[in-house]
């Protein structure tokens, strides 16, 4: 027969009881569950039980998430595809998309930039006609 701390863990793992509701099921106190909690021989066992639950679980959550693509709504579609990548070890559609836009606003500074030189020389140019001007028809 298991044991009460082995008992204890099953709830734990399985089920969406409280501390109180678990102590209570195994006819013990509260504070000794709590104390259970606390050991370390007890959490490593809570963890090893959590890792072989979540472990039967990654498959049909990774086809869930694959029939997701295929969902009506375009934010659900968006949100499978940029999980899949991440979980794939692609770099997220979100660090792409940012990526694109400095690329896009560095491209806009350069031709601002540039825009900004000929101006520039535009200005100089007036200047110079301004001058010449004055030079042939005796402004200052």
């Amino acid at each position: 027969m298991a044991s009460k701390q082995d008992k204890a863990i099953n709830l734990m793992v399985f089920t969406n009881l409280s501390q109180r509701e678990i102590a209570k099921k195994l006819d013990v106190r509260e504070e000794t569950v709590s104390r259970w909690k606390k050991q370390e021989s007890f959490q490593s066992k809570k963890e090893e039980l959590q890792r072989e639950f979540l472990k039967d679980l990654v498959a049909p959550a990774m086809r869930g998430l694959k029939d997701l693509i295929d969902a009506d709504s375009e934010f659900v579609k968006l949100e499978a595809i940029k999980t899949i990548l991440d979980r794939a070890g692609y770099d997220s559609v979100d660090n792409e998309l940012k990526n694109l836009e400095k690329e896009k606003q560095e491209t806009q500074i350069k031709k601002t930039k540039t825009e900004i030189e000929i101006m520039k020389g535009i200005s100089e140019e007036i200047e110079d006609l301004d001058d010449i001007d004055g030079m042939i028809y005796g402004k200052d």
